[in-house]
């Protein structure tokens, strides 16, 4: 039975959107099998690109922004009747939530393939290429699990396919970034560096593994289940190998980082990919959610996500990130998931919103909204300098290796140098506004505050209509009908 779902998997892997009845129904010649699939590498490639596909369950259109950023305070939704997205926004989310689902969904589906995948690669020669499937197949499942185990906290770890519990209980925390941390480990010694890949935009490299890893210890240093002031001076020296010899450099534009042309150069260490012209959900929407209507080069949005006063105020008139959003007063069009306008005669009322064009496509096309080359980025340069910072102020305090990663990004911003001589503290916050002022927008603040044990401050200041609770709200609550599924899960607590 399990050789039978394992052929299946990879039938639906490969042929997304076309059932694996009507590919059957036309009489092939020889079944998509592992022996067949797994025997050349133009086939193992075909097959790792399924991994890929869960990315739409995971990324799409507002999804992980919705998750992350309206349960943040660089977001607000105030142009938004949907419940499963204001939920996040006011702290209402339930275990029937969609966005849940689809997050957990992601996850696990993209883990499932990739052991399907890990198991199935052994089979195949020993080698360069070899070696690198399966680095870049574990950097994906140490991101699936690295989002997962931040999102819902204790969760199933499963590390095989064939042998797979189907009813699996969760592991601790700890184990699970064991896993994490080896498959990381792995990626950064197998892959390429990032400038040592052309025409391969979207594949991970040894940079993103060892940002990533980087970014895993700081996690760590301050989880309850792990914490350690070693993750710090772990986490830094990470980033100072990055720093001091990937030839890492930040775009001299701030815009210029998040255009289409510009994917994959030296700033852009990984991002979920996306491209016009092709069928959704391959499309990228991300800026329909930041932008008015019409909208800034008539590109029509939705403005359902926007700034903060609370950032807005934060930012200095001359700095780039401030100059990259538009505030003043809009004729606030709804429109329904289809993208079309909802009776513009009733809804129409003017607001005057700060909204970022950070994810703005240029040439997308004059009242696009739905259709556009902009990637969803998941590791910049400019992060990894604010980690570096952070790192090195919590390990050994605010020494001038701790002032170089944040006064790099304040000056590409034209943002005007912080205080010298400050506390451990004080730099402290200082590193944490930057994180606000640069990745606004970018999933990251969510998971920032809850790091930092600051989340129900936070919240309570910016959208003190919220019904955030600590800890209730370090996690979110596992999706239902896992439950109902499996009764080996347990719930997470206040849920």
């Amino acid at each position: 039975m399990k050789s039978y779902i394992n052929k299946l998997i990879i039938c639906i892997i490969l042929f997304a959107g076309v059932s694996c009845e009507d590919y059957l129904a036309e009489e092939p010649k020889s079944f998509a099998s592992t022996e067949n699939l797994f025997n050349n590498e133009t086939a193992i490639n075909q097959v790792l690109n399924g991994i890929y596909n869960v990315g739409a369950q995971i990324f799409w259109r507002e999804r992980y922004l919705v998750r992350y950023n309206l349960s943040g305070d660089d977001i607000v939704s105030e142009n938004d009747n949907d419940i499963n997205r204001r939920a996040f926004n006011d702290y209402t989310v339930i275990s029937t939530n969609n966005y849940i689902r689809q997050a957990w969904k992601g996850h696990t589906n993209g883990i499932a393939r990739t052991n399907l995948f890990l198991e199935n690669l052994e089979e195949f020669e020993d080698g360069l290429f070899k070696d690198r499937m399966r680095a870049e197949a574990k950097f994906l499942r140490a991101m699936f699990y690295f989002l997962q185990v931040r999102t819902f906290g204790n969760v199933p770890l499963l590390t095989e396919f064939e042998n797979a519990d189907l009813f699996p209980s969760q592991a601790e925390i700890p184990q699970v970034y064991d896993q994490i941390i080896a498959d990381f480990k792995d990626a950064a010694e197998n892959l390429p560096r990032w400038d040592e890949i052309t025409g391969e935009q979207g594949r991970p490299t040894s940079t993103a593994a060892k940002a990533f890893l980087g970014k895993v210890y700081l996690t760590m240093a301050t989880t309850p289940e792990t914490q350690d002031n070693k993750y710090f001076q772990l986490a830094a020296e990470q980033f100072k190998e990055l720093i001091d010899n990937h030839g890492l450099k930040l775009l001299a534009n701030y815009m210029e980082v998040f255009q289409p042309q510009n994917e994959g150069g030296s700033e852009d260490i990984f991002s979920w990919q996306f491209l016009k012209d092709l069928p959704s959900p391959r499309q990228g929407y991300i800026h329909a959610y930041f932008s008015p209507n019409p909208g800034v080069y008539g590109q029509r949005g939705f403005a359902r996500f926007i700034i903060t006063p609370f950032l807005y105020d934060k930012l200095e008139d001359a700095d780039a990130r401030k100059l990259a959003m538009v505030k003043g007063e809009y004729e606030s069009i709804k429109f329904n998931e289809a993208g079309n306008p909802v009776d513009t005669s009733l809804l129409q009322t003017p607001n005057n919103w700060a909204l970022t064009t950070k994810f703005l496509d240029p040439d997308a096309g004059r009242f696009s909204h739905n259709n556009t080359n902009t990637n969803l980025p998941l590791m910049r340069y400019a992060e990894v300098l604010l980690m570096y910072s952070e790192a090195v102020n919590e390990s050994v305090g605010p020494n001038a290796e701790a002032y170089m990663g944040i006064d790099m990004v304040r000056e590409r911003a034209g943002a005007s140098q912080i205080p010298r001589g400050l506390s451990q503290g004080q730099l402290r916050e200082y590193i944490r506004d930057e994180r606000l002022l640069e990745l606004h927008g970018e999933g990251k603040r969510w998971y920032d505050l809850v790091r930092w044990g600051i989340l129900e401050d936070r919240i309570n200041e910016v959208k003190p209509e919220a019904a955030v609770e600590w800890p209730k709200h370090r996690f979110f609550p596992i999706p239902q009908e896992e439950l109902d599924v499996n009764r080996n899960l347990v719930q997470n607590p206040g849920y």
